[in-house]
């Protein structure tokens, strides 16, 4: 389960890392237009561009987060699902301790009178 829960986390770290990598490199890009234009309308415009390119990119990214993570729960839970024993429900007030003697208010089985 660790190396699943891990996986996920190394695969997400890597391609946040990579796009931000894109982000620095198209910021760059853009930065150099922008030096290279004397209208200040056309390079405002460069800049909302890449603005709205940045914002249109970053929510793809955050539900494709939001995805990876629920797809890494549901695996988690389905593990622990199946390594958990289903011989029977557990009931809140029962202790399911072999070595657990006595009640619940801690007295040994003896001590009930």
């Amino acid at each position: 389960m660790q190396s699943n829960l891990f996986g996920g986390f190394e695969t997400m770290s890597r391609n946040w890392l990579e796009h931000r990598q894109d982000d620095l490199q198209s910021a760059l890009s853009t930065v150099e237009r922008m030096g290279t234009v004397e209208d200040a309308a056309e390079r405002s415009s460069l800049w909302n561009d890449w603005m709205a390119d940045r914002l249109k990119r970053w929510s793809e990214e955050a539900a494709a987060v939001v995805e990876q993570a629920q797809g890494m729960s549901r695996a988690m839970a389905e593990q622990a699902s199946a390594s958990a024993s289903v011989d029977r429900p557990f009931h809140p007030r029962e202790r399911r301790f072999p070595s657990a003697e006595g009640r619940r208010d801690g007295k040994p089985e003896e001590a009930r009178g």
